[in-house]
């Protein structure tokens, strides 16, 4: 049996983990993997930390479905795509069934996004040559929307020269071709936590 003292300062430790997690979720929704990380490098016990986050998710307190739900909100309100949307959420740890949730079976919200975006940017003005077409195609692709949703906007038959820089170009800074645009867009190293929180 541990001394009163030990006990004591388990509980205490607790208590902080706890205080230090309702702080970071007072600020905006997290999900448990980010939470976690951020515990951790507060230089808590992978166990103590694990323990109040299930508490925590117990009580209602800490939920990737209703971080998911709000990081979705805020990302589409900002004109990003279901690309990069959905990278980003892999990045945080939230499972897959619950960014599907959240991201498919949309298409009428995803193409009033994807033409807002491209509203705001161009104007509303059609491309009027394929060098045109290839910028706004560019533009749209790097902010997270897929080809077939850009090519049913900017009209055209997909064979857009779309560049260097662009997912699935391959020609980027950093990008193989391996990374097409079903498999996370670039400029998945957004972070939406500012403050440090």
């Amino acid at each position: 049996m541990r001394p009163k003292s030990e006990a004591r300062t388990a509980t205490e430790g607790a208590a902080l983990i706890r205080r230090q997690a309702l702080d970071h979720l007072a600020r905006r929704e997290h999900s448990r993997a980010e939470l976690r990380a951020k515990l951790l490098r507060k230089r808590h016990t992978e166990e103590e930390v694990v323990r109040v986050l299930a508490q925590l998710q117990g009580e209602g307190l800490l939920s990737d479905a209703r971080f998911a739900e709000a990081y979705v909100t805020a990302r589409r309100n900002r004109g990003e795509g279901p690309l990069r949307i959905r990278a980003e959420l892999r990045r945080r740890g939230v499972a897959e069934e619950l960014i599907a949730a959240q991201l498919e079976g949309q298409d009428e919200v995803w193409a009033a996004v994807l033409r807002a975006a491209w509203r705001k940017r161009f104007g509303g003005k059609p491309p009027r040559d394929s060098q045109e077409r290839a910028r706004q195609a560019r533009f749209l692709l790097q902010r997270g929307f897929t080809m077939a949703q850009v090519m049913d906007l900017l009209g055209g038959d997909g064979e857009v020269e779309i560049g260097a820089g662009v997912p699935g170009s391959g020609r980027g800074p950093g990008r193989g071709p391996g990374r097409g645009p079903g498999r996370g867009p670039g400029g998945s190293d957004i972070d939406i936590d500012t403050d440090g929180s």
